[in-house]
């Protein structure tokens, strides 16, 4: 049903996915690293933004995630929303999502236009 949703993921893509997959971490299709340089952590406000019920993604990662942007920039504006009741893509497509996710993605849009 998924594909009928969104279509079809564009095949470099999938060989992106596929290969961090098999790798277990960021990377080009090719296989390069994709991870950000030391000292390169993003200067841009970040929100995260997960389904609390997800369980492709477990809302543990983004919570390491936040953690590990604070570590390693404690000044930058970073920020993680657990919605509950919701999965993966659920925040985009969910019977609900205009009011308990888009004001969440509105709110940060909002942010980095002001930053």
């Amino acid at each position: 049903m998924i594909p009928e949703l969104v279509g079809r993921l564009p095949s470099p893509v999938t060989r992106q996915l596929l290969t961090m997959l098999r790798t277990g971490r960021i990377a080009s299709a090719g296989g390069r690293d994709g991870t950000l340089p030391t000292g390169g952590y993003p200067s841009i406000p970040v929100t995260l933004i997960q389904g609390a019920e997800d369980r492709a993604f477990l809302p543990s990662g983004t919570d390491k995630t936040l953690n590990w942007l604070l570590e390693n920039r404690p000044d930058g504006r970073y920020q993680r929303h657990l919605v509950p009741g919701y999965g993966g893509l659920d925040l985009l497509i969910g019977e609900k999502a205009v009011i308990d996710v888009f004001p969440v993605i509105r709110e940060h849009l909002e942010e980095f236009v002001s930053a």
